[in-house]
């Protein structure tokens, strides 16, 4: 697990070196692992779906990485309400979402900042929202990432709102809300 990894490196010191040493050996065992399956024969795509306490699992070791690479400057709340743990959530749903909190609310900001990742169970659906209290972004050009229009570039936050509505339904794609300055949620 990436977690034992980082906390065996920092042992060792220097931060930058940890986070570059357990990204390095990362990404050597999974070259491994991708070549050890063709050879097999085996070709493994993770699930379509997941439990959303998997997808949070995940998330924890991906911030476990970043909480390194940043110090201080990050912080990660979470609350989760318990009855939410065995939904049904498309994989992948909240790495792209929590990535781009990291990459371009917090790291841009001097200060840093905290990611809070807050779940809900609403009756008749789920709530998961991803907020970050960094840089913020134009409300503008957010609308315009979601749409099909926009280059194939900066897909991410596309890609998760067109998985939540073919699943869902139209009405239960993401909203996102933002400003210059406010953060995102």
């Amino acid at each position: 697990r990436y977690t034992d990894l980082v906390n065996q490196f920092a042992m060792l010191g220097d931060e930058g070196a940890v986070v570059g040493r357990a990204l390095f050996v990362g990404i050597d065992l999974v070259s491994a692992a991708v070549r050890l399956g063709k050879e097999l024969g085996v070709e493994r795509a993770p699930p379509p779906l997941v439990t959303l306490r998997e997808e949070l699992d995940a998330i924890d070791e991906y911030l476990a990485i970043e909480v390194v690479r940043f110090g201080p400057r990050l912080s990660v709340r979470k609350t989760v309400s318990s009855e939410t743990l065995d939904v049904i959530v498309p994989s992948l749903l909240l790495q792209p979402l929590v990535e781009n909190a990291v990459r371009h609310g917090i790291e841009p900001g001097e200060s840093g900042g905290t990611i809070t990742i807050t779940t809900v169970d609403a009756a008749t659906h789920t709530e998961i929202t991803v907020e970050d209290d960094g840089v913020g972004a134009d409300p503008e050009h957010v609308r315009a990432l979601l749409t099909i229009d926009q280059p194939a570039t900066h897909v991410g936050l596309r890609n998760v709102d067109t998985r939540l509505r073919q699943l869902y339904g139209p009405t239960s794609g993401l909203v996102v809300e933002t400003a210059i300055g406010a953060g995102t949620l």
